[in-house]
């Protein structure tokens, strides 16, 4: 039986389970290969106080070039952080050499930590970011996200669902035709997703407790078990639910171990609940 492939577009940081430390196992848990595009190497995430990064962007385009050359082939496409324009025209350049109308685009916008933009995130860069998006069948930004590549001032404190689900036929608007917004207040102690079909015009909503530590790599995970579940021909609001499932049993775990929370999410004993999906 044929193994579907995700090429996986994201930075690898060795220390701190965040990016393709993340993506790896939980898409390779769910069944699928995963081909990884690496833009940059990291030692570590940026919830240390120190880091060092090394582009390898030169590498990456001889990457294209050789599957292009032996005839890979790839039933998904999903992109994380990119930090500059150069990343960006890698992605649009992996969408353009290894995509048809099936193959399934994940483009998680990550402009934003901890609910603050991004400095690297100039007007320019969003503009950018608003013109990739248009290639991508899915896209998962946090509240403030879909503010930024909306133009649309910060919404309230606790926003109501037609101001969401507003952002939500806007984004949809620019191309993509599903959209999950994730992060949303939704009270002192919880927060909420809102997913969003643009060809049907459904949405759904699903709250989660809110996390009280910063921890790196939720945004990865999150996104990771959605593009499995869509994989596995799961609508979009059951691929929310379950990718939201599977990173509150994932939280829960880690806060009962202990750890470090700069470590990011204990996935590797948690992979297991995956093979119920």
């Amino acid at each position: 039986m044929f193994t579907k492939r995700v090429l996986a577009i994201h930075d690898l940081c060795s220390f701190g389970r965040c990016s393709l430390t993340a993506v790896v196992p939980v898409i390779s848990a769910m069944g699928f290969q995963v081909c990884p595009l690496p833009t940059t190497l990291s030692s570590n995430n940026i919830t240390y106080q120190t880091c060092y990064s090394s582009d390898v962007l030169s590498d990456t385009r001889l990457f294209m070039e050789k599957w292009e050359e032996i005839g890979c082939s790839y039933q998904a496409i999903y992109s994380g952080f990119l930090s500059d324009f150069q990343q960006m025209q890698i992605v649009w350049e992996a969408i353009r050499r290894f995509s048809d109308e099936n193959t399934l685009v994940v483009i998680d916008p990550v402009m934003s930590f901890a609910d603050r933009p991004l400095p690297v995130y100039s007007q320019d860069m969003i503009e950018k970011m608003r013109t990739l998006i248009r290639k991508a069948t899915v896209i998962t930004p946090t509240l403030i996200e879909a503010c930024m590549l909306t133009g649309t001032p910060v919404v309230p404190s606790f926003p109501s669902l037609k101001d969401v689900l507003r952002l939500c036929h806007q984004l949809s608007s620019l191309g993509p035709r599903y959209v999950v917004i994730t992060r949303i207040p939704a009270s002192d102690i919880k927060i909420k997703n809102v997913s969003f079909d643009g060809t049907t015009h459904t949405y759904d909503e699903c709250q989660i407790y809110r996390v009280r530590k910063q921890v790196d790599g939720l945004s990865d995970l999150f996104a990771s078990v959605l593009t499995g579940a869509l994989l596995r021909n799961h609508s979009i609001h059951m691929a929310m639910r379950l990718s939201l499932d599977f990173l509150s049993y994932a939280l829960d775990y880690t806060r009962q171990a202990g750890s470090d929370a700069r470590e990011g999410i204990q996935i590797e004993p948690c992979l297991r609940q995956l093979l119920k999906i």
